[in-house]
C-alpha cells in the first residue's frame, strides 16, 4: 500500500490526515490522485507491506498537478448545530463562495444550483428542520468560473416530538447526545433499545447534573425503558462503552410548561395474560398519561389492600403479577408529576380463573394412519421434556394428542425431519417439565435430518397420550411430517406396570395390572449368576 498525509503517519491519528491512498493484495502499480494540498505544508508519502512479506522492492513515480484555476475550498465542516442552524466554514484564498443546501431526511437532491449565492466563510444557515440529516456544498466563485463543489454533512439537533435512534461507536464514552426545551419549559425524555448488558452502560442527566435516569455511580445496562423528566429542560445522555459489541438507544423528546397541578389518572388498562387459566402470570398495561414522570402502584388481593404492593414508583407503563390460581387481585395506578400526584383514581380488580392451564390444551388432535405435517416454528417454545427428549427439547414444540382405545395396543411413529438435531417422543400425561407428571413410553432423538422411528410401550385404554416433535436450541425449528400407526394388543397381554415394593434382607412384593387371573413368574438372582431361562419359578 502507499498513501500520502498532511503531518508524519507516526501512529497518532490526531497528528496527521490522510490526503490520498491505495492498498490491494496483488504486486505491481498501485496508483492515486490527492486531495488539493497546502502551499508550505509538508506532506509524507508512505510505502508499506502486510506483516507478511514484510518488505518489497519499488519504484515511486510522482507528479504535480498544478492548482485549478479556481480551488475548491478546503476543509469544509459543520459546526454550532442546533434544532433550526449551523455554522458552516471553510478555508480559502478566495473571497465569494456559493453554497447549495440539500435536506436529506426531507427527500432533497443535489441539483448544483446555489441556495445562497456570494457568501463568505463562516457562513450561518438558517431554517432549518429539527433532527434532520443535511447535505451542504460549497464551491468558489472566480468571477470567470466557479470550481468544483465541496461538501459536508450534519444533523440538526433534535426538537420536541422528535424522536431520535442513537448507536453507540466502541469510542462512546461520556456525553453522547444533549438536548434542551425552549427556555422556561420542562423536558422529558422516554428511552428504549439496548445496551450490551455485560460491558456498556448509559444514564441521563439533567442540565445541572442531577440524575434522572440511572447515574454515573449506578449506570442503567441491558434493556433500556421509561420515561424522565427535566425541570431545567434540559436532558444530557452519557454511555461507558468497550470496545466490543455496539447497540442502539431510542430517544422520543417531549417539551411542556411546568405543570400547575397533578396528571390526569391512568386509562386503557389491558390483562396481558389469558385468565381462564388461572396458573398464568400476567402483566397489566396503560396508556402513557401526557405530563407524568412516573407512576405509584399500590396493589392487594383484597379491595384497598396493599400486601403486594404500596406506592411503588414504576416508570414504565406496566405492572407484573404472579399468578395464584381463583385469586382476585386490586390495584390502583396514580401517575405523578413533579408538582402534584393524581387525585381519585379508580381502583382497578382482575380475577383469575381456578383452571389449571398446560401447554397440552392446544395439542393437536393424532389421526393415526393419515399422515400430518406441520412446522414447529408455528407452535412455539413451549415444553420443558428434558426427560423423554433431553437437549433435543430445546427449540420449539409441536404435540399431537391420542386417547388409547385398547389395552396392551403400541403405536409406531415416524417423523421426518427437515433440520437436523430433531427428537420425537410419547408420554402418558403431558411432558410440561414436571418429570413426576408424566411417563415416557417411547423416544427417538439424532444429530441427523430425515426419519426417525419408535414402537411405543403398550398403552392403557382411556388414557391420553402426548407425542412431542421439537430440536436443539439451534436449529430451533423445523418442518416435519408425522406417521402413527396403531397395532392391535397381542391376544394375551402383557402385565403392566410391574414393581416391586417392601423389599426386606429375604423378601419382596411383586404386582402388576392386567384384566386376566392367572400368571407365572421366573425369578433371576443376577447376583448369583443366574439368566432368565422362560422357565416359570412359580406358575398360576
Amino acid at each position: 500500500g502507499v498513501a500520502m498525509s498532511l503531518g508524519c503517519p507516526s501512529g497518532d491519528s490526531t497528528a496527521y490526515t490522510c490526503v490520498g491512498s491505495v492498498t490491494s493484495s496483488g504486486s505491481g502499480v498501485k496508483s492515486f490522485t490527492s486531495d488539493a494540498l497546502v502551499a508550505g505544508e509538508t506532506y509524507y508519502i508512505h510505502i508499506s507491506t502486510y506483516a507478511a512479506p514484510q518488505s518489497t522492492a519499488y519504484t515511486l513515480d510522482t507528479e504535480v498537478i498544478a492548482a485549478p484555476a479556481c480551488l475548491i475550498p478546503l476543509a469544509l465542516e459543520a459546526t454550532g448545530e442546533t434544532t433550526d442552524s449551523a455554522v458552516i466554514s471553510w478555508t480559502s484564498e478566495d473571497s465569494s463562495f456559493n453554497i447549495e443546501v440539500v435536506d436529506v431526511t426531507g427527500g432533497g437532491a443535489a441539483t448544483g444550483i446555489a441556495t445562497y449565492s456570494g457568501v463568505t466563510s463562516p457562513y450561518t444557515l438558517t431554517g432549518l428542520s429539527s433532527n434532520n440529516q443535511y447535505e451542504v456544498y460549497v464551491q468558489t466563485d472566480c468571477s470567470r468560473a466557479v470550481s468544483d463543489w465541496g461538501s459536508t454533512t450534519f444533523l440538526t439537533q433534535a426538537g420536541c416530538g422528535d424522536s431520535v435512534d442513537f448507536t453507540y461507536d466502541n469510542n462512546s464514552d461520556g456525553l453522547v447526545y444533549s438536548f434542551s426545551a425552549p427556555s422556561g419549559q420542562y423536558a422529558s425524555v422516554s428511552v428504549g433499545g439496548q445496551t450490551e448488558s455485560c460491558c456498556d452502560a448509559m444514564w441521563i442527566t439533567d442540565g445541572s447534573g442531577l440524575a434522572i435516569y440511572g447515574s454515573s455511580e449506578s449506570p442503567i445496562a441491558g434493556l433500556l425503558s421509561g420515561t424522565y423528566e427535566s425541570t431545567d429542560g434540559t436532558i444530557l445522555i452519557y454511555v461507558d462503552s468497550d470496545v466490543s459489541l455496539t447497540y442502539t438507544m431510542t430517544f422520543a423528546f417531549s417539551c411542556y410548561d411546568p405543570p400547575t397541578s397533578g396528571p390526569d389518572c391512568a386509562a386503557n388498562f389491558v390483562n396481558s395474560g389469558d385468565l381462564s387459566c388461572g396458573n398464568e402470570d400476567f402483566t397489566v398495561s396503560w396508556d402513557a398519561v401526557n405530563g407524568a414522570i412516573g407512576y405509584l402502584i399500590t396493589a392487594g388481593t383484597t379491595s384497598g389492600g396493599n400486601d403486594l404492593a404500596d406506592a411503588v414508583d414504576q416508570s414504565g407503563t406496566s405492572y407484573a403479577f404472579t399468578a395464584v390460581p381463583g385469586q382476585s387481585y386490586y390495584y390502583t395506578v396514580t401517575p405523578y408529576n413533579s408538582t402534584a400526584n393524581a387525585e381519585d383514581c379508580v381502583e382497578q380488580s382482575v380475577t383469575l380463573s381456578t383452571t389449571i392451564c398446560t401447554p397440552c390444551d392446544s395439542a393437536i388432535a393424532l389421526t393415526p394412519g393419515t399422515q400430518q405435517s406441520g412446522d414447529t416454528s408455528t407452535f412455539g417454545d413451549t415444553f420443558d421434556d428434558s426427560q423423554c427428549l433431553g437437549y433435543y427439547d430445546g427449540g420449539d414444540d409441536a404435540v399431537y394428542s391420542y386417547v388409547a382405545t385398547e389395552d396392551g395396543e403400541t403405536m409406531a411413529v415416524t417423523v421426518d425431519f427437515s433440520a437436523t438435531y430433531g427428537g420425537v417422543a410419547m408420554s402418558l400425561g403431558c411432558p410440561s417439565g414436571d418429570s413426576t407428571a408424566y411417563t415416557c413410553v417411547g423416544s427417538v432423538t439424532g444429530s441427523g435430518s430425515g426419519l426417525k422411528s419408535f414402537t411405543s410401550d403398550a398403552l392403557v385404554a382411556g388414557e391420553t397420550y402426548y407425542i412431542h416433535i421439537s430440536t436443539y436450541a439451534a436449529p430451533q425449528s423445523t418442518a416435519y411430517t408425522l406417521d402413527t400407526q396403531v397395532i392391535a394388543a397381542p391376544a394375551c397381554l402383557t402385565p403392566l406396570a410391574l414393581e416391586a415394593s417392601s423389599v426386606t434382607t429375604d423378601s419382596a412384593v411383586i404386582s402388576w395390572t392386567s384384566e386376566d387371573s392367572s400368571f407365572n413368574i421366573e425369578i433371576v438372582d443376577v447376583t448369583g449368576g443366574g439368566a432368565a431361562t422362560g422357565i416359570a419359578t412359580y406358575s398360576g
